[in-house]
């Protein structure tokens, strides 16, 4: 008998103590909906004792904490830093996520296609046709050196369209972690159609600059687009439309993720939007994840 192949599932995910509570609980409970088995990895900032042994008992989950150089300088970017901690070997499958997500369907579904690396593109124009919210890779040697490049430039960035990016955008180092994959995804595309094919807020500096540069070795880039990580563009409608479109699409099957960024992940939207201790979500908090 031939010996089975096993790899790892791996969710990164980071958040603050002073995250809302019902948020994080609806992100793992809905994550745990459709993923009993794989290993989440959740960084912490000023996260009481008692919500860590909540955290750990009901969502079966491995806790670390960052400091506070790491959460003040790098916030969500934080999170890349920890790759090399995970003991990762050829085949893992591993995701990157914010903690304001609801699962619509099993994330790791993402990875029946071929790739070494997937990004999650916006569904409307913006300096930035990326959101890192959703993002991830499978474990070979492309996607090695891939991170290796990706650590290496949101430590000390020189490469010159990320430089270009960032200081166009006046960015600190939480958002590096974002540039780099806009970058990259965007020369890409530059390179394999002649134009940026997704929706994007053109930025004729920036791509002059993507224009005369070249992207230092291969890797195989998927675009999953907002089905895998749909953050509604709360800068393009009031916050009733926005109410709407979000109903609208927790009831879409196409739509697996859906990014519930800045005040939708208040304990009054999340009421609004019918996710605070209500219906389904009430009886899925009655199962418990254990080890």
């Amino acid at each position: 008998m031939k010996n089975q192949i096993i790899f790892r599932d791996i969710a990164l995910i980071t958040c603050s103590g002073t995250f809302e509570e019902e948020m994080l609980r609806l992100c793992l409970l809905t994550l745990r909906k459709y993923n009993r088995t794989c290993e989440i990895r959740f960084y912490t900032h000023g996260v009481s004792p008692r919500k860590r042994e909540w955290l750990t008992r009901k969502f079966n989950l491995n806790i670390s904490d960052l400091s506070d150089k790491d959460w003040v300088e790098r916030e969500q970017a934080s999170k890349i830093y920890k790759i090399k901690e995970l003991g990762l070997v050829d085949g893992d499958r591993v995701l990157f996520l914010d903690a304001d997500l609801v699962f619509r369907d099993d994330p790791f579904k993402v990875f029946e296609e071929d790739f070494d690396v997937f990004v999650t593109s916006r569904y409307y124009a913006y300096p930035y046709p990326l959101n890192a919210g959703v993002w991830g890779f499978k474990y070979n040697d492309n996607s090695r050196r891939f991170l290796e490049f990706y650590l290496e430039q949101v430590t000390s960035p020189d490469w010159d369209p990320l430089v270009t990016l960032y200081n166009r955008y006046s960015h600190t180092g939480r958002w590096l972690d974002q540039d780099f994959l806009c970058v990259w995804f965007m020369i890409g595309l530059l390179k394999s159609e002649g134009k940026i094919s997704v929706p994007w807020q053109e930025d004729k500096e920036l791509l002059e600059a993507l224009r005369k540069a070249e992207l230092p070795f291969d890797v195989r880039m998927y675009d999953a687009g907002p089905e895998y990580n749909y953050a509604p563009a709360t800068i393009l409608g009031t916050r009733e439309e926005i109410v709407t479109d979000v109903r609208a699409k927790l009831k879409d099957k196409e739509t697996k993720i859906i990014h519930l960024k800045g005040l939708l992940h208040s304990r009054k939207y999340l009421t609004r939007l019918g996710l605070y201790r209500f219906g389904w979500a009430q009886r899925l908090s009655q199962i418990v994840f254990h080890r």
